[in-house]
C-alpha cells in the first residue's frame, strides 16, 4: 500500500525581506551568532512540541532551518532513535519522517534536532514520540476509543467534498462494509484524499473527534484507497424514524450523523431567506436540504441543477436522500447528489401561477461599478412556457444587446459615466395570455479619476469596513480600493487567512503619482512578534502587471515599518497577508507620493499622540524618569507635563517620584502643542506601598506591575487545568474582594478545586470593567493535609463503577486507589455469581436486574445492573413491596436534609407531570401521584429501557430508585453517584382530547379521549372566509394536513389549537423596559442560570394593546455588574428569548441588549422568526458570521423589520464565544403588533 504524507506542522521556510528598514537593521556578526544559539533552541521547542503529536501515525514534514528575529537563519540537523523510522534528503528546506506502515508493534523513539552556530557551536532539542501499534478498529472499538485517540478505520465513501469546489473544507462521508455505523473525515491532508472517489473502499488514519455528537476524524487525518472497485450504498429507510420522531432533535432522528438515508413522502416546500436551505416537510416536521458553503459535495453545476429542479417542484410529494447532519443539534440533510429530491408526483400550475412564481425569484444587482456585460436572467425555471423580455429606462450609460440565436439579453457598459446615473430595468414575464412585470433599481457609478494628493490613508474607518469579514471596495481620493476579507476591530483591520482566503487589497484605478514609500503602522495594542514573510507588497504600472514583489517581516516589539519600491513611477499596488498563521491587526497603510509630506499642526500632533508612552508606570520605590518634550517625528510639536499628585514633581523633562506614605493612582497629563493646535494624553502611573490598598484604587483598563504574594480561598473555576499550557483559571475570594487570577501555573494549579486555599506569587495586576486580574501568577497550596482513613475509603468508594449493563463474565477490582480493600457480593438476583473477582454472567430468554454491593471497611454501595437478554425483551424486577406515593412521600419526609434512603425503593403513580426529556441521557424528570390523590412526588431523571422508551402525563408507571430529602424540602426519587432510578412497569392511560376556541372555525375530532401513545385525527372547515389560517398544533406541536386530515399522537392530556388572524394592515407599537418590573417578576430569580417565562402582564403591558410570553432560556438575577435586568448568558451553545404573540401578528421587533464587559464576545446575535409556532426563519440581521465580536458599540439594539405575514413569534439568538459563561443584559423590547 502507498504511504499518504501528513504534514501537520507549520513549517517554516526563511525568505529574506527586502524592507530596507528591516535589512539595515542586520548586525555584522553573521548568519548564526553563537550568542542567540539558546534563542534559537528555545524557538525549535516552542515550535514543535506541541505541534507533533505524541502518536506519530503517519509520515511528516520539518523545516531545516530556523528563523530569529527576522535576522537570523540557523541550520537544523535531524536524527531520530530507531532505525525503522528514516528521514528524506532535504527538499525546499524540509525533510520528512519516514514512519514505517503498518508496525506491528508501538515504536518509541527520540526525535533529536541540533542547531548550529556560525563558530560551529551547537545546541540540541529532544522530543519524545511514539509510532503507535497498527491496530484496524471496528466500529465497536472506534466508538469505545478516547477523543483524541489515533484510529484507523475502514469503510465504503458515500460523498466527497472536494476543496474549491463550492467548498472550502475538504472531506469525505463514510460508512463501514458491515453497516455499523457512518462517519465524517474532516480535512484530511490534501494528497492523501486526491483520487477518492464515491464507493470506494479506503483506510481512515487520525485522531478520533466528537464535534457537537457528529463522530469525526479531526483535521490532518489521511486517507488510503484499499479497493478501487465501486460499491453501491444502499441508503438507509429512514422515513419511519424521522415520521415518529418528537421534534428534529429527537435522539431516534439524530442518532446516526454522517449515514446516508432516504425519507419518502416529503412534500418539497420553498427556498429559504438564506438561499443554502431547501425546504420539506413529512409527519409535521419541516426540515431542510442544505448546499452549505463550506462543506458541499456537489459540483457547481449540480448545485445548480439540484437548485432548479426543487423551485419547479413546490409543493410536490417525492423522496429525499442525503446525509444525517445537525446543526445545534438537529436534524438535516446534505445532498450528495444532484437528484437528491427523486420520485416526484406531478404538479401543474396555472400560466398566473408560472409567472407569479418567475416574477418571485428573478433577481438583479442593483449596482455597477465597473465597466462590464450584465446578463440579464431569463426564467430560472417554466423556460419553455414563461419568457422575460427586459427594457431599461433613462440610460445614457449602456446598450441593451439581445442575441439573435439564442435570445439571451445583455446591458453592456463599456466605460463608466463622470457622473452617477440611476436606471430602471424592467422585466416582462408573459405565459399565454398572462403578462406581468418586475422593476429593478440599478445605480451606475461614476468613474474614479485619482486626485493629485501627497499621501492616502488606509484605515478601518476610510475603508467603510464592519464588524464583519466582508469583501467590498471603498472610493478615497478619486482611488478605487477593492479588499477581500477584511474586518473592523477594536484593534484596527483585522487580516486574517481562513480556508484558503488571504485578506488583501489593491488599488483599481491609477494613483496620480508613483508612489514613493509606503508607511505600514501596526496596532499598539497587539503584541509583534518575530515572523517570516507576513506581507507581500506588490507594485506596477497597471492592476495587472504587478510585477515587483516586496515581502514583509515583523519584528518582536516594532509596530513601524516603511516599504520603499525600487523605483517611484509605479501607480498600481497590492497588499497580501501571506502568513498562514495568526491574525494581524493594522492600525493604518499611508501610501505616500512625495518625498516629504505636509502635514497640518493638528495631523502632526495626532501622530506624536499616538507615538506617546512612558517606558514606566510602576514604582514600588522612589524613582526618576526623563519625559520627551518634543516630538519625534516632528519637532515642533512640544510637550508639557503635569501630575495630579504631590508625589511627583515635574521639572521641564525630569520627572521625581517620591513613594507616598500608602498606595497612589497618580495620573500624568502630556499636553501636545503645535502652532495653534493643542491636546491631551492622560497616563495612569502607580505607586505601590501595599498590593492590596493599590488593587483597591484600579479603575477600567488600569494595570501595575509589583511583587506580590497573595492568600486567599478559591471560589470559582473558571477554566479547567490545562495539560497543555499547564495552566488553570480561577477566581480567589481575599476579604470582600474577587480576584480573577488568569492562567495560573506553580505547585496547586493541575490539583486545585473550589475551597482550597491557595497562596499565589506573581507581578502582573489589572482590572477590565469589574473583573480584577493577577495574569500569568503561581500557586501553591496554603496547607496541605494527609488525608484521613475515613477520607480514603469515602473517596475509593466515590470513585467506584460498573457498567450499566453485562452480556458476558468480567472481573471486579479488589483495591481503591487510596488503598481501601473491596469485597464484592450479589445481594439481589440470581443472573450473575461473584467468587472474589471473578464475575460469572447468566443469560436468559429476558433482561434480568442485579444488584451487586461492594464494600470497603464497612461501607457499602450498591450497583444496579442488567444482565441483557440471548434474544432481547425484558422483564419487571421481583417486587417485595411497592410504595404508593403518599407513602413514599412520608418516608422521603422523615429523611434529613440532603441524604438518601439506605436502599433504593419501588414507587408506582399516576404522571402529572413531564418536565424534562434528556436525550443524552436517555432519562426522564416528572411529577407522580396516587390516583385518587392530589400530592406529587418528584422522579429525577429516570432512565429508559428497551421496552419503555416513551411516557405521557396520565400514564401509571412503577419506578425503582433512592428516596432523597432534596433541601429539606423536596421530596423525590433520584440517582446517588450514577445509579439512576429506572422504570419497571407501564400501563398506559386514557386522556381527553380537546379543542381551543376559535370562533372562526369548526374542528370535527374522530374521537373525544383515547389511549395515550396511540393516533387520532381530525378536519377542520374555516367559517369565517377572510380569516386566514397560520397554524395548527396539538400540544404545542405543529401539525400539517394529509388529503385535508390532520393526524397526531395522544400525548395525555390532549388539545388542538387552531390560530389564524383576519389580515390586518393596521399596526401599533408596544415596547417594554425590562427593568421597570424587574424586582416583582424576577424576585424569586436566583443567580443561577435557568429557564424564565415572563408574561407582558409582568411587563406592565395592557391587554388592550398585546399579550404575549417572554422565554428566555438561560437566564438569572445578578448581584454584580447587571443587578436591575434579566441578565442572559451563552458558552458555545444557542440560547434565546422567545417571544409568543397570544393574537394577531408581528411586523417587526427590536431587542435592546446592554453589554456586561468588553470581554464577553458573542458569535451569533440575530433574530428569528416563525409563523407556524414551531418552524424558525432567519432574518440575517445582527452578527450572523460567527466572527468573535462584542456587543457593543453595533449589536446593543437588534432590529428585524418589514416581518413577512402571519408572524406569530420571534426569538433572539445569542451565542457566546466560550465554554465560560458570556453574559449580556435584556434591557428592552418593541413589537409592532397588528
Amino acid at each position: 500500500m502507498k504511504k499518504k504524507l501528513l504534514v501537520f506542522a507549520l513549517v517554516l521556510v526563511l525568505t529574506l525581506s527586502l524592507s530596507l528598514a528591516l535589512v539595515a537593521c542586520k548586525p555584522d556578526d553573521g548568519k548564526a551568532p553563537a550568542s542567540e544559539l539558546e534563542r534559537a533552541k528555545d524557538a525549535v521547542y516552542r515550535l514543535y512540541k506541541d505541534s507533533i503529536p505524541a502518536e506519530t501515525a503517519a509520515s511528516y514534514k520539518l523545516s531545516v532551518m530556523v528563523p530569529l528575529d527576522g535576522i537570523y537563519s540557523y541550520p537544523i540537523t535531524w536524527t531520530v532513535s530507531d532505525s525503522r523510522i528514516t528521514i528524506s534528503e532535504p527538499s525546499n528546506n524540509q525533510v520528512t519522517i519516514e514512519i514505517p506502515d503498518e508496525p506491528a508493534e508501538a515504536i518509541s523513539y527520540t526525535l533529536k534536532a541540533t542547531i548550529t552556530a556560525d563558530d560551529g557551536t551547537t545546541a540540541t532539542v529532544e522530543f519524545q514520540r511514539t509510532v503507535p501499534e497498527f491496530v484496524l478498529f471496528t466500529w465497536d472499538e472506534f466508538l469505545a476509543a478516547d477523543d483524541g485517540a489515533t484510529v484507523v478505520i475502514d469503510g465504503i465513501v458515500t460523498a466527497v467534498l472536494p476543496y474549491g469546489n463550492g467548498a472550502s473544507n475538504r472531506g469525505i462521508y463514510m460508512q463501514t462494509e458491515d453497516d455499523a455505523g457512518a462517519l465524517y473525515v474532516y480535512n484530511p491532508t490534501e494528497e492523501s484524499v486526491a483520487g477518492v472517489e464515491v464507493g470506494m473502499k479506503v483506510r481512515v488514519t487520525g485522531a478520533k473527534d466528537d464535534y457537537y455528537g457528529t463522530l469525526q476524524i479531526a483535521a490532518g487525518g489521511t486517507v488510503e484507497i484499499i479497493d478501487e472497485t465501486k460499491t453501491t450504498v444502499t441508503p438507509k429507510a429512514y422515513t419511519e424514524i424521522y415520521t415518529n420522531a418528537a421534534d428534529l432533535e429527537d435522539a431516534t432522528l439524530i442518532a446516526e450523523p454522517s449515514r446516508l438515508v432516504t425519507i419518502k413522502g416529503v412534500t418539497i416546500g420553498s427556498q429559504g431567506s438564506d438561499p443554502t436551505y431547501f425546504y420539506f416537510t413529512l409527519a409535521g416536521k419541516q426540515s431542510y436540504v442544505r448546499i452549505s458553503g463550506s462543506s458541499c459535495p456537489l459540483t457547481t453545476e449540480e448545485q445548480n441543477q439540484f437548485k432548479t429542479f426543487f423551485l419547479e417542484h413546490f409543493g410536490a410529494t417525492a423522496d429525499v436522500t442525503g446525509i444525517v447532519t445537525l446543526y445545534n443539534g438537529a436534524f438535516y440533510l446534505t445532498p450528495v447528489s444532484a437528484d437528491a429530491f427523486t420520485n416526484v408526483t406531478t404538479v401543474t400550475y396555472t400560466d398566473a401561477e408560472m409567472v407569479q412564481r418567475v416574477k418571485d425569484a428573478l433577481t438583479l444587482t442593483n449596482k455597477i461599478e465597473e465597466a462590464m456585460t450584465l446578463e440579464l436572467p431569463s426564467a430560472p425555471f417554466h423556460k419553455d412556457e414563461v419568457t422575460v423580455t427586459w427594457t431599461v429606462s433613462s440610460n445614457t450609460v449602456g446598450e441593451l444587446k439581445t442575441d439573435a440565436t439564442t435570445g439571451a439579453q445583455s446591458f453592456v457598459v463599456a466605460a463608466l459615466p463622470s457622473e452617477e446615473v440611476t436606471l430602471t430595468f424592467t422585466a416582462t414575464l408573459t405565459c399565454g395570455d398572462v403578462t406581468d412585470t418586475a422593476t429593478f433599481t440599478v445605480v451606475v457609478s461614476k468613474e474614479y479619476v485619482a486626485e493629485d494628493v501627497e499621501y492616502i490613508d488606509l484605515t478601518a474607518d476610510s475603508l467603510g469596513l464592519t464588524n464583519q469579514y466582508l469583501d467590498g471596495l471603498a472610493g478615497i481620493s478619486g482611488v478605487k480600493f477593492e479588499y477581500i476579507q477584511l474586518y473592523k476591530g477594536d484593534n484596527g483591520i483585522q487580516m486574517r487567512f481562513k480556508d484558503g482566503v488571504s485578506s488583501s487589497l489593491h488599488n483599481a484605478n491609477a494613483f496620480a503619482k508613483g508612489i514613493v514609500r509606503i508607511e505600514l503602522t501596526l496596532n499598539s495594542g497587539k503584541t509583534v512578534y518575530d515572523n517570516t514573510d507576513v506581507f507581500s507588497f506588490k507594485f506596477g504600472t497597471s492592476a495587472d502587471n504587478l510585477g515587483a514583489e516586496i515581502k514583509l517581516s515583523t519584528v518582536s516589539g516594532q509596530t513601524k515599518y516603511t516599504i520603499t519600491p525600487d523605483q517611484g513611477t509605479y501607480t498600481y499596488f497590492s497588499m497580501t497577508k501571506i502568513i498562514e498563521d495568526y491574525t494581524f491587526y493594522v492600525d493604518s497603510i499611508r501610501i505616500i507620493f512625495v518625498d516629504e509630506i505636509t502635514l497640518s499642526p493638528a495631523d502632526k500632533i495626532a501622530e506624536e499622540k499616538a507615538a506617546l508612552d512612558l517606558e514606566t508606570t510602576s514604582y514600588t520605590q522612589n524613582g526618576t524618569a526623563t519625559l520627551p518634550v518634543v516630538g519625534t517625528t516632528h519637532t515642533d510639536v512640544t510637550i508639557a507635563w503635569s501630575a495630579n499628585n504631590s508625589a511627583v514633581v515635574i521639572d521641564g523633562a525630569n520627572m521625581t517620584l517620591t513613594m507616598p506614605v500608602a498606595s497612589a493612582r497618580i495620573v500624568l497629563t502630556a499636553t501636545l502643542t503645535c502652532g495653534e493646535a493643542t491636546d491631551t494624553k492622560e497616563f495612569v502611573v502607580f505607586a505601590v506601598v501595599d498590593v492590596m490598598d493599590a488593587i483597591a484604587l484600579l479603575q477600567h483598563k488600569d494595570s501595575f506591575e509589583a511583587p506580590y504574594t497573595i492568600t486567599g480561598t478559591v471560589k470559582e473555576i473558571t477554566e479547567a487545568y490545562s495539560e497543555k499550557y499547564g495552566n488553570v483559571t480561577l477566581v480567589i475570594t481575599v476579604g470582600t474582594l474577587d480576584l480573577e487570577c488568569y492562567r495560573l501555573s506553580g505547585d496547586a494549579a493541575a490539583t486545585v478545586k473550589v475551597g482550597d486555599e491557595i497562596v499565589v506569587t506573581g507581578t502582573e495586576v489589572s482590572k477590565y470593567n469589574d473583573d480584577i486580574e493577577l495574569r500569568y501568577a503561581e500557586a501553591a497550596f496554603a496547607t496541605v493535609s494527609e488525608k484521613t482513613d475515613a477520607e480514603k475509603v469515602a473517596d475509593d468508594k466515590a470513585a467506584l463503577t460498573l457498567e450499566e449493563s453485562y452480556t458476558e463474565n468480567f472481573t471486579l477490582p479488589t483495591t481503591g486507589s487510596n488503598g481501601s480493600t473491596i469485597a464484592w457480593a450479589v445481594t439481589e438476583g440470581t443472573a450473575i455469581t461473584i467468587d472474589g473477582v471473578n464475575a460469572t454472567v447468566v443469560r436468559g430468554d429476558a433482561d434480568a436486574t442485579v444488584v451487586i454491593t461492594g464494600t470497603l471497611s464497612g461501607h457499602t454501595r450498591d450497583f444496579t445492573v442488567v444482565v441483557k437478554a440471548t434474544g432481547g425483551g425484558s422483564v419487571e424486577p421481583p417486587v417485595e413491596d411497592v410504595m404508593t406515593v403518599a407513602e413514599a412521600l412520608a418516608a422521603a419526609n422523615a429523611l434529613g436534609k440532603d441524604e438518601y434512603s439506605a436502599e433504593k425503593v419501588y414507587v408506582e403513580g399516576v404522571i402529572a407531570e413531564i418536565t424534562k426529556f434528556d436525550s443524552g441521557r436517555s432519562s426522564y424528570t416528572f411529577y407522580i401521584k396516587d390516583a385518587d390523590g392530589t400530592d406529587q412526588l418528584t422522579v429525577f431523571s429516570c432512565k429508559t429501557t428497551a421496552d419503555i422508551t416513551k411516557i405521557y402525563v396520565g400514564d401509571t408507571v412503577k419506578v425503582y430508585g433512592y428516596l432523597k430529602n432534596h433541601g429539606g424540602n423536596t421530596p423525590e426519587v433520584t440517582y446517588q453517584g450514577d445509579e439512576n432510578p429506572v422504570f419497571v412497569t407501564l400501563t398506559r392511560g386514557t386522556s381527553a382530547i380537546t379543542v381551543a376556541e376559535n370562533d372562526n372555525v369548526t374542528v370535527t375530532l374522530s374521537a373525544q379521549s383515547g389511549e395515550n401513545g396511540t393516533e387520532f385525527s381530525f378536519t377542520i372547515v374555516v367559517d369565517t372566509p377572510e380569516y386566514v389560517l397560520a397554524s395548527v398544533a396539538v400540544n404545542g406541536t405543529t401539525v400539517t394536513a394529509t388529503d385535508g386530515v390532520y393526524r397526531a399522537i395522544i400525548d395525555g392530556p390532549t388539545t388542538v389549537v387552531v390560530s389564524g388572524y383576519v389580515p390586518s394592515t393596521e399596526t401599533s407599537n408596544v415596547t417594554v423596559d425590562f427593568k421597570a418590573n424587574f424586582g416583582t417578576y424576577g424576585g424569586s430569580w436566583s443567580n443561577s442560570y435557568a429557564e424564565h417565562t415572563i408574561t407582558s402582564a409582568d411587563l406592565g403591558v395592557d391587554a388592550s394593546q398585546a399579550t404575549f410570553n417572554v422565554v428566555l432560556s438561560n437566564a438569572s438575577k445578578q448581584t454584580g455588574t447587571i443587578t436591575d435586568m434579566p441578565c442572559l448568558a451563552s458558552k458555545n451553545t444557542a440560547q434565546y428569548v422567545t417571544v409568543s404573540l397570544s393574537s394577531g401578528t408581528i411586523a417587526g421587533v427590536t431587542f435592546n441588549l446592554k453589554e456586561w464587559s468588553a470581554k464577553k464576545m458573542f458569535t451569533t446575535i440575530t433574530i428569528e422568526y416563525t409563523t407556524d409556532g414551531s418552524t424558525w426563519q432567519p432574518t440575517n440581521v445582527g452578527l450572523v458570521d460567527g466572527t468573535a465580536t462584542t456587543i457593543s458599540p453595533n449589536f446593543t439594539t437588534v432590529s428585524a423589520v418589514d416581518l413577512t405575514e402571519g408572524v406569530i413569534g420571534v426569538r433572539l439568538v445569542y451565542v457566546g464565544n466560550s465554554s465560560k459563561n458570556q453574559q449580556i443584559g435584556l434591557e428592552g423590547l418593541t413589537l409592532t403588533v397588528k
